[in-house]
């Protein structure tokens, strides 16, 4: 019974970060064809939802938002977004 209940939740678990995937795709096509605040809503959906242990990806998600907020003239939630991805060490590559 212990390893019913451990299969679950790992399938849940498993299913929720397939989720959130399909989310960051589905914004990044968004971002792709100039529909920045359809993006932003998206990313932000998906941030939400994303493990803090996975810092790689939310620092790109936090830093797309960010760049979709920056570019739809949204200027204070682009800065909390780039924030975040700042926190979460977003590559600089500069």
């Amino acid at each position: 019974m212990k390893c019913l209940k451990y299969i679950v939740l790992s399938m849940i678990v498993l299913l929720s970060s397939c989720s959130v995937m399909r989310d960051v795709r589905k914004a990044d096509k968004h971002y792709s064809y100039g529909e920045y605040v359809e993006a932003a809503k998206i990313y932000s959906k998906a941030y939400r939802r994303i493990d803090s242990k996975e810092k790689a990806l939310r620092a790109k998600v936090a830093y797309n938002q960010g760049e979709c907020y920056r570019i739809s003239n949204q200027t204070i939630k682009a800065e909390n977004a780039y924030a975040k991805a700042i926190r979460y060490q977003y590559p600089n590559d500069t």
